[in-house]
């Protein structure tokens, strides 16, 4: 098997179209999905924090954020997944103090006007 023909085949699993039964994996992953926005959700989190190797990042979450994901109706009744399958939440408008450092190096080219 190629390279390419690997690289198909795992496009395929991972959107769940690599069998006659795509509509049974699909419900079963919007399931999951809906579950998984529910606890978040039920949680209330105040901020994410992500820790390593020279990070400590703290991203603070809006007052009554709601985190969503999975599929949506739109207003014709027609229900649709977005690639995107678990939207992110709102970030609180005040940063905190964090730092993020990268083990590799980093190129930006910004052009302010």
């Amino acid at each position: 098997m190629s390279r390419w023909q690997s690289f198909a085949d795992a496009i395929f699993a991972a959107s769940r179209v690599d069998n006659d039964e795509t509509h049974r994996g699909v419900g079963q992953a919007q399931r999951t999905l809906r579950s998984r926005t529910e606890w978040l959700n039920g949680q209330r989190f105040g901020a994410l924090h992500y820790s390593g190797p020279g990070t400590n990042l703290e991203i603070g979450l809006a007052d009554g954020h709601e985190w969503q994901g999975g599929a949506s109706t739109a207003k014709n009744g027609i229900t649709a997944t977005p690639i995107s399958r678990l939207r992110k939440s709102s970030p609180h408008r005040m940063p905190g103090g964090s730092t993020v450092t990268s083990s590799a190096p980093s190129r930006y080219r910004i052009r302010v006007r």
